[in-house]
């Protein structure tokens, strides 16, 4: 019988490499080393550049593409963490943020083909709610454990990749569409990523957002929203926002998800009481869609 599994799972992670490699040689054109930003091919289960910068796929169907180009041991970015953020998420409770962003891109393309790229995408499963048919998606995360259980989507042509939002292994104005969902930015690499007449989707979390969860491990708030926008304003136009806000209650098995996706209660001590206290939870987000500065039309 232990044979049998065994044989079992190795066909499995075989077949997310050929998964990986297959979605990768229909988009290896827009690709580019993060170390000296030549255009790189795909040789021999490897993707490398003319300068010989190297970069393996993993059985796992894992390819990391960023400067360090090594697996790290996290021990906060655990396998654990994104399998209960997983969780969380498929339960519905940002299915109204989705919407909002499918609105938006739907006004923009309607059901054309466009490249989008999810930034800080986790594990996939936010993007993996959001797309359609007509979307050609990739996603970026400095997670190795993330990016692996990515793969998992890799049959739903979602190619995720382990790389570096400060430093996107991709050419100059390669996307029709960015998302980041509640994770790190850096405006100069995104506008450069983006089409003169692309859209980035920006979302961003309110004082409101998670604040029961905040309040019972007693952590901080989030960054300010202004500073956030700010940021944004350096290179982008903001069009429109809009936001989402409701409440949820919760089980006792969503507030133990919760909870263990959350990076900083990775060291805590979490009583019984704090489950006790943690009845319900909001999701308050900005919706923020934005345009280059250069381009005065959503259209």
């Amino acid at each position: 019988m232990d044979l049998k599994n065994k044989s079992y799972k190795k066909i499995m992670l075989k077949t997310k490499k050929e998964l990986f490699i297959n979605l990768l040689e229909k988009n290896i054109n827009i690709l580019q080393c993060p170390i000296c930003k030549n255009e790189v091919s795909l040789t021999n289960g490897s993707v490398k550049c003319n300068n010989n910068h190297s970069f393996d796929i993993s059985r796992k169907g894992v390819l990391l593409l960023h400067k360090k180009y090594k697996k790290c041991q996290d021990e906060i970015y655990t396998k654990q963490l994104f399998t209960n953020r997983r969780n969380f998420i498929l339960k519905g409770f940002y299915n109204d943020v989705y919407n909002v962003i499918n609105k938006i891109i739907y006004n923009k393309y309607q059901n054309k083909k466009i490249n989008l790229l999810d930034l800080g995408s986790g594990e996939c499963s936010h993007i993996k709610q959001i797309m359609k048919e007509n979307f050609n998606v990739f996603a970026v995360d400095l997670s190795y454990n993330a990016i692996e259980l990515a793969s998992d989507y890799l049959k739903d042509n979602i190619l995720a990749i382990c790389a570096d939002v400060y430093n996107l292994p991709f050419k100059n104005k390669s996307f029709d569409c960015i998302i980041d969902l509640l994770s790190p930015f850096n405006s100069i690499e995104t506008k450069r990523v983006l089409k003169e007449n692309g859209i980035l989707i920006k979302i961003i979390p309110t004082k409101e957002y998670l604040k029961e969860l905040r309040n019972v491990l007693c952590l901080n708030d989030y960054e300010k929203e202004e500073d956030i926008i700010n940021n944004i304003s350096k290179n982008f136009n903001i069009l429109d926002k809009t936001n989402v806000s409701k409440c949820f209650e919760l089980d006792e098995q969503t507030k133990k998800e919760l909870i263990n996706m959350t990076p900083l209660s990775n060291h805590l001590n979490i009583s019984p009481i704090i489950y006790e206290k943690l009845n319900k939870i909001t999701i308050n987000l900005d919706i923020l869609c934005c345009i280059n500065k250069s381009n005065q039309n959503f259209y």
